[in-house]
């Protein structure tokens, strides 16, 4: 709909007609039940009441009995240099390509008719849904928050917290999701690396050529931790880069103040003091950065209950490496079929 179209329209309750039993007898009619809009969001009622509209452009829906209007971009073609690059609030709609080297953010759905090509697709709150796949080059990025759907994709890295459902394969791709749906038909996981929070349902895995392909189940509260130490390690790194410059000026203001003797000046002392501080202030700094990467690193080696699992269908072929929260790592050298 556009903004301001009517969604509903309200008529007013009419008074009812008597009506007769069979015997002949006048029965009373009831009154008309009057009823209100069920406005949601993006909705609005006219003065006199008897109109539902909308208050922006966007797509007409229905949630907890009432009527919504959720904002939609659409682009009626493929998404090329007539469109240009897409930043948006609400959800996109392509009907056609996205191009070589074009992006796509939105906060909420994203819904491609076509294919993508070497395009980076960003979805903040909603989902991803691409329906003729992808095939990437380079730095090809799809990004979900609630889920993301692909027909096919080849080189590109897949990134959800909910689930992936790929309807034929996953060719050379890196993806991370908490749970993979790739079990219609014939549908193979070949080369790259997955790695799953929850639980895999796939139908092949690897294929005859013997691609090097890795499926890994990780507890995600330890991915998040490890993440966590490397960014503690690197930002103790830049602390004790910052530290060198600090001790060369204290030395140097050390050693003159000791030359000094009793001529030194309070100029001369309080600059010492300002390197002390400096100095004291840092080894603290680095010091509670050590503690952190302790407490984070004790966390990582707590023992975890783990009940996630990878079903495949199919086969799963020779050069496939399974990884199971890096307590039991597989290289299957022999093919292997239907197995949990």
């Amino acid at each position: 709909v556009k903004e301001n179209q009517i969604i509903a329209r309200r008529f007013p309750p009419k008074p009812g007609k008597p009506g007769h039993s069979v015997t002949g007898e006048e029965i009373e009619p009831k009154d008309g039940q009057d009823v209100n809009f069920p406005n949601g969001k993006n909705t609005k009622t006219s003065e006199d009441g008897s109109l539902m509209t909308s208050a922006k452009t966007g797509v007409v829906y229905k949630y907890d009995n009432l009527i919504h209007v959720r904002e939609l971009l659409d682009i009626p073609k493929n998404l090329d240099f007539t469109v240009g690059n897409i930043k948006y609030s609400g959800d996109v709609n392509i009907r056609g390509d996205v191009k070589p080297g074009f992006t796509i953010e939105a906060e909420g759905d994203i819904s491609i008719s076509g294919e993508v090509e070497s395009a980076m697709i960003t979805s903040r709150q909603g989902f991803v849904q691409i329906a003729k796949g992808v095939i990437g080059k380079g730095g090809t990025r799809i990004f979900g928050e609630k889920g993301i759907a692909v027909n096919f994709a080849q080189d590109v890295s897949i990134i959800t917290p909910g689930i992936l459902s790929v309807e034929k394969h996953l060719l050379h791709c890196n993806c991370k999701c908490s749970i993979l749906k790739a079990d219609l038909g014939n549908t193979s996981i070949i080369g790259g690396n997955m790695i799953i929070y929850d639980f895999a349902e796939v139908t092949n895995i690897g294929n005859e050529k013997l691609i090097p392909t890795k499926v890994s189940l990780i507890d995600l509260n330890k991915e998040k931790l490890k993440e966590k130490i490397a960014e503690l390690e690197a930002f103790k790194e830049k602390v004790e880069k910052s530290l060198e410059p600090v001790k060369r000026e204290l030395k140097i203001k050390s050693v003159l103040l000791k030359k000094a003797g009793n001529s030194a000046t309070d100029r001369q002392k309080k600059e010492l003091k300002k390197w002390l501080d400096q100095y004291n202030n840092l080894n603290m700094k680095i010091k509670y950065i050590d503690e952190k990467i302790a407490e984070a690193e004790g966390m990582v080696k707590n023992p975890s209950f783990y009940n996630g699992y990878i079903n495949v269908k199919g086969i799963v072929s020779p050069g496939v490496e399974i990884n199971m929260y890096d307590l039991d790592k597989k290289c299957i050298d022999t093919k292997i079929s239907k197995k949990i």
